[in-house]
């Protein structure tokens, strides 16, 4: 977070994740992982900046955080417990730790941040115009360790032929060794930064290139589909496939929902919805007749066990029917603030 100095004495200078650090740490535990359930990666961070940041919290502070919490007992506050302990024992309740442990690895321990979370407070404008003369696999390693939303702006900003390299790279990224890592790091520290703290971890692959084409606009997405088709059409299958996955269905509207039931191949709906979510198999209910509604819930519940992988297989036969009518343009599906395809 930004500023990083200890709540002081003027309780009016805690901002809104020091308050909301404080309150965490009076919850306690398992109640601060009820709450953390609900808040999304970025205030996530946020607030576990703010509690390990934490000391000197007077009983002030307390009370004036709890002022509109009047149900809450100062009594019930950890405040020996020690933050770093603490921050890392509530995140593991309240999202497990695979996600717990990349929150944590993002989150600003020290007085120096790492030359990577600097640059997530930078433009992404500011960004690409230092990095578009670098080789593709450095650029590649650098939009992996950045957010998405934040990595797909950049992108967007390249050159056309860079960009189909970049996203060649990003897919194909296996192990990153050390003078690689390096070499970004010296790369940040002379562009962006005076001091650097190598926290960096090894990303990529096909999912991580079709998580940042999500975030590109349209034109761009497209583009670098067409030359990489051209390229490796295999891999560029693979990423699609990524890209568009059958929750994605839910953004269809239900006169496409119903070209496209239509047109799937009817013996492969009970298998995928086997492995659907409970929006996706509303939505399909939906829009069908009534009659045929009832019949496909009846042979979901008498169907036996399915094993993933033909789940997995009926639900991408009918992903291919619904990627084939939006080419054909008889269908719309939702991307970033635009159709798929």
């Amino acid at each position: 977070m930004a500023n990083e100095e200890s709540p002081s004495a003027d309780v009016s200078a805690l901002d809104g994740a020091q308050r909301a650090a404080i309150l965490m740490m009076v919850l306690g535990e398992s109640e601060a992982s009820k709450v953390l359930k609900f808040m999304d990666p970025e205030e996530l961070e946020l607030i576990g900046s703010a509690i390990s940041a934490l000391k000197d919290v007077t009983q002030h502070h307390i009370y004036d955080v709890l002022n509109d919490f009047s149900d809450v007992n100062e009594k019930h506050t950890p405040l020996d417990i020690g933050a770093q302990d603490y921050l890392k024992k509530i995140l593991f309740q309240a999202i497990g730790p695979q996600k717990a442990n990349s929150i944590l690895s993002r989150i600003e321990l020290g007085p120096n941040a790492s030359g990577l979370e600097v640059l997530k407070w930078i433009d992404p404008s500011v960004i690409a115009d230092a990095i578009k003369d670098e080789h593709p696999q450095l650029i590649a390693i650098l939009l992996v360790h950045l957010k998405d939303e934040q990595a797909g702006q950049i992108l967007e900003l390249l050159d056309k032929d860079k960009k189909t390299n970049v996203v060649m790279r990003i897919a194909r990224l296996g192990d990153v060794n050390s003078s690689a890592l390096k070499e970004l790091e010296l790369l940040i520290e002379s562009r962006f930064t005076q001091e650097t703290d190598s926290k960096i971890k090894n990303l990529g692959g096909i999912k991580a290139a079709a998580d940042i084409l999500n975030n590109v606009d349209k034109d761009t997405e497209n583009n670098i589909v067409e030359t990489l088709t051209e390229i490796d059409k295999e891999l560029c299958e693979e990423i699609k496939g990524k890209m568009f996955v059958f929750d994605n269905l839910l953004s269809v509207d239900d006169r496409g929902m119903q070209t496209i039931l239509r047109e799937a191949p009817q013996d492969k709906l009970v298998t995928a919805l086997k492995g659907a979510s409970t929006e996706i198999a509303n939505k399909i209910f939906k829009n069908m007749s009534k009659r045929a509604a009832e019949l496909l819930k009846d042979d979901l519940e008498t169907a036996g066990p399915v094993r993933l992988a033909e789940v997995e297989e009926a639900q991408k036969e009918i992903l291919e029917v619904a990627l084939r009518l939006a080419e054909e343009g008889t269908i719309m599906l939702g991307g970033k603030g635009d159709d798929f395809l």
